[in-house]
């Protein structure tokens, strides 16, 4: 006899869409840390039944984020399927505007950079070079263009200046997307961008790129916060607070009032480092920033921030006053690439993001969770 009344609708009811994806969120989340994997090898690692991996899987591969990879190698029985993220979920890109090359990275989700490519700026404009070397970088991977999901662009400290003043006197324009200078004219090679991927790439500061790239170096974990303070021509301050990049309201946070910390620069190279006043600018700066907040490390980046020397003199500053932070001072490793493997690694975070969002939606069209 078929069921009847409350007992129907309560056998009929749709589960919460979460509780449907949530297990395909678990499996596209280990194919994006590992190479090629069989549904059997993805239940083992997971701890999910081999039932729901099954369902998850066929559920990844009618949405078209996941496909076949061959098969396993096997003496006995029959190989199995070996599953992958689709390639135009699978790769973003890192754009580094700051300096005088014009630097690239293309990253595979899980924010390992791939390949870098460094450019000169061609006498036509940025976005040539930005083309050019974005070519050369997807070509080195075997990737499209076209198969990018998410790019990051980072700009100097004046051309942050004048896109957040612009995404403030300007009403309906995004502040994650700003594409214009002050003077109203678009700036070609985030024009360009914008024209590849649409609403998916982002703007910010070199210096808050730089701080993420360290504080993945240093592998400080989701409870971990970095310090990084650029100290040359383009000074500024990143960081990266309980694992979260703290981009600002307008994602340029970074921009600091600070001639004394610009003149550390290299219009002095043969001047020692540790004798310049930054130093002490440095110094006042770090016991501002480390009364609010106690960061795991401090690192000091730009040109004179790196000299070893010049940390040295800060920390003995600081010694000396017996106010210093507990964090470890010490000069970044990264140098001039810095910037671009910290914007490939938060373009990769973006691309997981909707990736996620992407399966989390598939609850509502296909019904039921199963």
């Amino acid at each position: 006899m078929p069921p009847t009344g409350e007992s129907e609708r309560r056998r009929t009811r749709p589960g919460p869409p979460n509780l449907k994806t949530a297990s395909a969120q678990t499996i596209a989340s280990l194919l994006l840390e590992s190479a090629p994997t069989s549904r059997a090898e993805l239940a083992r690692r997971s701890g999910l039944s081999k039932p729901t991996v099954w369902r998850a899987v066929d559920l990844l591969q009618d949405a078209h984020l996941i496909e076949p990879a061959g098969h396993s190698r096997r003496h006995r029985g029959r190989a199995a399927v070996l599953y992958r993220l689709r390639a135009e979920v699978g790769w973003v890109v890192g754009v580094d505007l700051s300096g005088e090359l014009v630097r690239v990275a293309v990253s595979a989700l899980n924010g390992r950079p791939i390949h870098i490519e460094r450019t000169e700026r061609d006498r036509a404009g940025s976005a040539r070079a930005v083309l050019g070397a974005l070519t050369r970088a997807c070509t080195a991977v075997g990737a499209a263009p076209q198969a990018l999901s998410w790019a990051t662009v980072t700009v100097d400290q004046a051309t942050a200046r004048a896109l957040a003043q612009r995404t403030r006197s300007q009403s309906g324009t995004k502040a994650r997307n700003p594409t214009h200078r002050t003077t109203g004219r678009p700036d070609p090679a985030i024009a360009l961008i914008r024209k590849m991927l649409g609403p998916h790439y982002t703007v910010g500061r070199a210096v808050s790129m730089a701080a993420l790239a360290e504080y993945h170096r240093l592998s400080l974990g989701p409870a971990g916060s970095i310090v990084y303070l650029c100290v040359g021509p383009d000074p500024g301050l990143g960081l990266v607070l309980a694992g979260r990049l703290h981009t600002g309201s307008h994602r340029l946070a970074g921009v600091l009032d600070s001639a004394r910390l610009r003149a550390a620069g290299p219009q002095h190279p043969t001047a020692d480092p540790a004798m310049s006043p930054a130093v002490g600018s440095s110094v006042h700066l770090l016991r501002r920033v480390t009364s609010l907040i106690n960061p795991t490390a401090i690192v000091f980046g730009g040109s004179a921030g790196a000299c070893p020397s010049f940390v040295d003199a800060v920390r003995q500053r600081l010694d000396q006053s017996g106010t210093g932070p507990s964090a470890p001072l010490q000069p970044a490793a990264l140098g001039d690439d810095a910037a671009v493997l910290g914007a490939a690694a938060f373009a990769a975070a973006q691309a997981r993001q909707r990736l996620f969002q992407r399966i989390r939606e598939l609850g509502t069209r296909t019904g039921p969770g199963a």
